[in-house]
């Protein structure tokens, strides 16, 4: 209360003055046309720099509130942003070794059918290799029982044209005594008849 009257901010830097009477203790609206003095226009404009102030602070306040607001939607943005990349990172990670491991075990089971074919194709050359061995053993074994029959029939041939040639000289040499007996007894027969006719 400056000089006996209030001085209300009012809208638009305007100023409402209630006047008070020297001898009442009531507040009545003045309605004095005098312009307030230097001191209350004094007072007016720092009311409305007062406020004003305030009303830049309040703005600030908000610009740095929304300031803040906008940064840490972006830190949140960019937090979840690398939160995907990372996920995404982590996913291609396991995708790549899910199909590494998935390369690797169809590597390992080509390199073990090439084993067990590799086996079954030397299992089948060693079986090959014996029955081939034992093609020629067998042939080999009726090879020499050939040649040994054949040595047998060839001893048997030969045994019978020794025993053939024994029994024709056992035959000649019984031809030959027999022989030898007859030209004996026709020489005893002559040499009987000759002494009967010497005594006749």
């Amino acid at each position: 209360m400056v000089g006996g009257a209030v001085l209300l901010a009012g809208l638009g830097g305007g100023a409402l003055w209630l006047g008070r009477s020297a001898s009442s203790t009531e507040v009545t609206p003045s309605t004095s046309t005098a312009p307030p003095t230097d001191k209350e226009a004094e007072e007016a404009k720092r009311a409305e720099e007062a406020k004003r102030a305030e009303e830049a602070k309040r703005a600030e306040e908000a610009k740095r509130a929304e300031e803040a607001k906008r940064a840490e939607e972006a830190k949140r943005a960019e937090e979840a942003k690398r939160a995907e990349e990372a996920k995404r990172a982590e996913e291609a990670k396991r995708a790549e070794e899910a199909k590494r491991a998935e390369e690797a075990k169809r590597a390992e089971e080509a390199k073990r059918a090439e084993e067990a074919k590799r086996a079954e194709e030397a299992k089948r050359a060693e079986e090959a290799k014996r029955a081939e061995e034992a093609k020629r053993a067998e042939e080999a074994k009726r090879a020499e029982e050939a040649k040994k029959a054949k040595e047998a029939k060839e001893a048997k041939r030969a045994e019978e044209a020794k025993r053939a040639e024994e029994a024709k000289r056992a035959e000649e040499a019984k031809r030959a005594e027999e022989a030898k007996r007859a030209e004996e007894a026709k020489r005893a027969e002559e040499a009987k008849r000759a002494e009967e006719a010497k005594r006749a």
